[in-house]
Order: C-alpha cells, then sequence, then structure tokens
C-alpha cells in the first residue's frame, strides 16, 4: 500500500496492521474535491487488496473532520498537485456534468468503504457535514470528540444527500428518526449523536487520537479472516431478508461437466426393449418408441396373478383385509380399478387361465392344433 502525501489527506501505516488517512486541509475545513475523492477510492482499492492493512482509521486535522464538498475547489480541481490516479474534468459545471460527477466519484466512494473487507473507524475530530457526515456514516465504528458536530444539512442548500447519506441514516436510525433528522436539517452535538446512535463513543477531544489507536489495535489482533466474513454476514443481514439470505441456490456445476464426452451406449435387445415396454403399460404409461398405449398381455396378467404371495391367516377378527380390485388381476386398467368382491374369484380365474393357456405356446398345447 502507498504511503506518503496526496491531493488533500496523507496516508500513514503503523503497527499491526493499521492505515491511518488523515485529511490535511484545514484551511478549506478539510473540504472535498472529486480529485480527492478519486484518490481516497483508490486508497481503498489498496488497502483491500494489500495484506500488511488490517484496519483503516479517517481522521481529520484542524477543527475539522470533513465539511463536505470544496464548492471552490471543483474549480481548479488539484490539477496541479499529484495524486494516485490520473485527473478528470471536474464536472459540476452542467446538469448532466453534476449528475455524471455525484454517480461516478460521490457516490463511488461511500460504496467503496461498504465494500471494503477490513475494518475502519472514523475518528470525528470536529465538523461533519454532507460528504463528510456520509464517509464516517460509511465506516464500520464511529468515535467522536467532544467538540465534534454533526449532521447532513443539504436541504438548507435545497440538495440531497448527494453520496447515499440518506440510506445510511435510514439504516442507522430508522425511518421515522432518519425523516426528522433529514427534514429539519439537524445538525447535532457529539453527545446527541451518541443518544441517536451515530457514534459509538465520545472521548475529550485530547484522547480521541489514542481512542482511535487503542480500538484499532483491538481490532486488528483479532482473527482476521472469521471478522471479515462476519462483517459481511452482519450487513447482509441487515439488507436483506432472513428468507433470501437463508436461501442459497445450489452451486452450478462446471461447464467441463456439461462438454464431458459420453461413453457410446448400445441399442437395446429385443427381449430389454419388451420388458421395458411392459414397465411403461404397468405404470399406464405410452410407450416411447410407438407413441401409443400398449395392451396388457394376458400371459403378464396371469403371470402377476399367479405371483402374488399366499393370504397368511390370520385370528379372527385380526385379519388385514382389504377388498381385491381389477387392478389385482389386470394392471393395463386405468384409474382405481373399481373393487371387486371376493366371491368373483373364481369367475376371474378360470378366465384368466384359459386365455393364458391358448397364448402361451407350450407342448401340451399341441394337442389341440394337430390332428392324431
Amino acid at each position: 500500500m502507498q504511503t506518503g502525501e496526496f491531493r488533500g489527506f496523507q496516508v500513514a501505516l503503523s503497527e499491526p496492521g493499521i492505515a491511518w488517512i488523515e485529511f490535511n486541509r484545514p484551511e478549506r475545513m478539510n473540504g472535498m474535491t472529486s480529485a480527492m475523492k478519486r484518490d481516497l477510492i483508490e486508497v481503498v482499492t489498496q488497502a483491500q487488496m494489500s495484506d500488511d492493512v488490517r484496519v483503516v482509521v479517517f481522521i481529520g486535522t484542524g477543527k475539522a473532520f470533513s465539511a463536505g464538498d470544496d464548492l471552490k475547489g471543483y474549480a481548479t480541481n488539484m490539477q496541479d498537485e499529484a495524486g494516485l490516479v490520473p485527473p478528470l474534468p471536474a464536472g459540476h459545471d452542467t446538469a448532466i456534468g453534476t449528475y455524471d460527477g455525484l454517480r461516478t466519484v460521490s457516490q463511488a466512494l461511500n460504496l467503496a468503504l461498504r465494500n471494503l473487507d477490513k475494518l475502519t473507524i472514523a475518528a470525528i475530530n470536529g465538523v461533519a457535514i454532507q460528504t463528510g457526515f456520509s464517509l464516517a456514516l460509511a465506516c464500520d465504528f464511529r468515535l467522536a470528540a467532544d467538540s465534534a458536530r454533526m449532521g447532513s444539512a443539504t436541504l438548507r442548500f435545497a440538495l440531497l444527500p448527494d453520496e447515499g447519506g440518506q440510506h445510511l441514516l435510514v439504516q442507522h436510525l430508522g425511518l421515522a428518526r432518519a425523516l426528522d433528522f433529514i427534514m429539519r436539517k439537524r445538525i447535532v452535538t457529539a453527545d446527541e449523536a451518541l443518544a441517536l446512535g451515530l457514534v459509538n463513543e465520545v472521548v475529550p477531544h485530547d484522547a480521541l487520537r489514542g481512542a482511535a489507536q487503542a480500538l484499532a489495535r483491538e481490532l486488528a489482533d483479532g482473527p482476521q479472516v472469521a471478522m471479515r466474513l462476519m462483517k459481511r454476514s452482519l450487513y447482509n443481514a441487515a439488507e436483506l431478508t432472513f428468507a433470501r439470505r437463508s436461501t442459497r441456490s445450489p452451486p452450478r456445476p462446471p461447464s467441463s461437466t456439461t462438454t464431458r464426452t459420453r461413453a457410446k451406449v448400445p441399442p437395446p435387445s429385443r427381449r430389454s426393449a419388451n420388458r421395458s415396454s411392459t414397465r411403461g403399460w404397468r405404470r399406464g404409461e405410452p410407450k416411447a418408441a410407438s407413441g401409443r398405449v400398449s395392451d396388457p398381455p394376458v400371459a403378464f396378467a396371469f403371470s402377476r396373478f399367479a405371483a402374488q404371495p399366499a393370504v397368511r391367516r390370520w385370528p379372527l377378527g385380526q385379519a388385514p383385509w382389504r377388498w381385491p380390485t381389477i387392478r389385482t388381476y389386470w394392471p393395463g386398467v386405468q384409474g382405481d380399478g373399481g373393487a371387486v368382491p371376493t366371491l368373483m374369484m373364481p369367475i376371474w380365474l378360470p378366465i384368466l387361465v384359459c386365455t393364458a393357456g391358448l397364448t402361451m405356446p407350450c407342448e401340451n398345447s399341441r394337442m389341440f392344433s394337430e390332428p392324431p
């Protein structure tokens, strides 16, 4: 991760893996420009990919953490200062230019912070308004000096919270209190922010850096992989429903399985084809080859009847008896088959036996077909 002086801030790295990002434009109340935001996005990206960084801390110098956008600074856009990324047009000169600048730069900074797996701390040393306030809300932890003040205040200029600040406020305050906070253009003190749940702790102004250092060291000494996964899981729990978060789609198979060469299967024999067709009409399904429902062979009906297990003799009143159905003797019948009284068995059985004897060739059948 690169350290040193950049456009509007400086980066330092201390043990054990704490990256300090300090805004150093106190004469402009640490106001931000598009060039400064683009450098901050690059620093956050480097912190994500660097194994030397475990925790990122934001802090300001002078009387302000960040008083929002430096509107006068957009004219020069820090073109003559060294930065991490090449300069771009400042935007905000036309309506569509303002739209492009907000979508491409301002919102991208807070999205980069939210997508950062490393834990982040905002040490609010003074005034945090608009962009500075939204950046602090995008961090995971917020420590405030007792002299700090913070708020959105965009409606004072007939503007919206252009960095996603309204979404972050709803997450922290809930809808009712976020409406009251934004519509009434409130700027609260550190103690009021603590009561609202906007900050985690309020400390004396002179002790702010030491408190941020202690918290950062505590977080950096923890199990990093588990903490980063837990951070992502908690944010997902806040932004997704429980049912959607708990439901996971099965993993897709690798593409190689779909293109794998399959072994050639030999065509089925006539005997196996007849056997498969028998299974088809037994379930009442059409044959795959001819596309029509085959007639059930009587020989198979007789063989199925003959293969029925013998009825066990049970004591009187305890036999698990059920009325037999037509399907018991004629498997191809559709529907439930209808119940058949037991008294009809002497009628059905001779018919099935005689029909089976006529259709099944055997040595004894020649006596009826050949002359003596």
